[in-house]
């Protein structure tokens, strides 16, 4: 069985690659530890389950030996040294179906094919096989999360916030991931009464979290940027941009400095105004960093959301906690105030929704307080080959470090 076991001065040369396997719908693999070419992975917390694509030169002719039919299978198992050059343990080991192929000549030997295999999660495939099509009965949303997920045959470990109010509904005929999408917009938790819920896959498996949980979550790592780059020490910084430093008319759009929320009375005939207050909601979610930035000198509640009936308003979008709607749009939107993107050597100990500190110079080589600081890591890119193991990481922050 190949196996590739890689120790260099160098991080980003720093990784073992227990197998990569290609298997057809009749159980017939294939090892490609030894002649994959690249392996691109994506996890986000806003996309839902894991994907990427895998590239190799086909010198064996697999693609025709191999019956691929659309129910093909690729395995994948691989982890990094930590500073110590010691083994991961815990590494990254996925299962993902074959979504669709596509080749081309190679370059360099034009009689060469070069393959591209989509890879998406398994559960994602067999997510266009169901439409549920029933009632539930005094259910919970993280109940009916876990239902959705024994639909989809999920094997991997699940990371689900319990929600609270149970409830009598109907699912109309839609499918298990749409279900998810359609209802978590009505999810509370019970942990921290947050309504901000995200539903995605990373490395561990499937999450159902508020975006409070992440933030009051401890940082899984400390990253440097240096003033050269630097791709020998453990939790260096490689690369780094700053793609969106603040947006006020952003903020003001979409609800992150407060919004209003207008619903009708139509017994009445009357409309119910209410302003929500963004210091009064992150003073219950808190914050990443000591201080948001640049702080408002006002709020004008731009934002509006509208409901025709404010007895649905009260009894679906309103709880015990708070209103949800609110709650949800504020937090959401504050996230994503300030993100940047940066590259690092691979560490799969860094996944999607986990916090990291980060530390960037600014031009005397003091610490910067504008780009330094805790951030949620909102998506990662890991782009392995037997040689380098790299991530493209987007985080994202609502706050700075003063």
């Amino acid at each position: 069985m190949a196996k590739i076991k890689n120790t260099s001065y160098k991080h980003v040369e720093n990784h073992i690659i227990n197998h990569v396997r290609l298997f057809d719908s009749n159980g017939d693999g294939y090892d490609m530890t030894e002649v994959f070419q690249v392996l691109v992975l994506n996890e986000s917390i806003i996309n839902g389950f894991m994907n990427g694509y895998l590239l190799f030169t086909d010198t064996q002719n697999v693609i025709d030996s191999l019956e691929l039919y659309g129910d093909d299978i690729l395995q994948v198992d691989f982890t990094s040294r930590d500073q110590n050059y010691e083994i991961i343990s815990d590494g990254i080991r996925k299962e993902f179906k074959i979504s669709n192929y596509s080749r081309y000549p190679d370059q360099q030997n034009p009689k060469r094919w070069v393959v591209r295999l989509e890879l998406i999660s398994t559960s994602e495939y067999n997510d266009d096989k169901y439409k549920i099509c029933r009632s539930f009965t005094n259910t919970s949303n993280s109940r009916f999360v876990n239902y959705c997920l024994d639909l989809l045959e999920y094997q991997d470990d699940r990371n689900i916030e319990e929600t609270i109010h149970s409830k009598d509904f109907i699912v109309p005929n839609i499918s298990p991931l749409q279900s998810i999408n359609m209802f978590n917009k009505f999810s509370q938790s019970k942990e921290n009464s947050s309504s901000d819920y995200y539903f995605f896959e990373n490395k561990d498996g499937i999450n159902y979290i508020t975006s409070a949980s992440m933030i009051n979550s401890e940082p899984v790592a400390k990253l440097v940027k240096k003033p050269t780059t630097d791709v020998t020490d453990y939790n260096v910084i490689i690369g780094y941009e700053r793609s969106k430093g603040y947006d006020i008319p952003d903020q003001y759009r979409f609800g992150g400095y407060g919004m209003k929320v207008v619903s009708s009375d139509m017994l009445n005939k009357t409309y119910y105004h209410e302003l929500f207050d963004m210091n009064e909601i992150k003073s219950e979610t808190g914050y990443l960093n000591t201080s948001l930035y640049p702080e408002p000198k006002e709020q004008h509640y731009s934002h509006v959301q509208f409901y025709p009936n404010n007895g649905y308003y009260e009894t679906i979008r309103k709880s015990q906690a708070g209103h949800l709607a609110p709650y949800r749009t504020i937090n959401r939107t504050l996230l994503t105030a300030r993100m940047a993107n940066l590259t690092i050597a691979g560490n799969v100990e860094i996944k999607s929704g986990s916090v990291i500190d980060i530390t960037v110079p600014d031009a005397n080589k003091s610490v910067s307080i504008n780009e330094s600081g805790k951030a949620v890591v909102f998506a990662i890119t890991h782009t392995l080959t037997r040689k380098r193991y790299t991530q493209d990481i987007k985080i994202a922050s609502d706050s700075v470090k003063l």
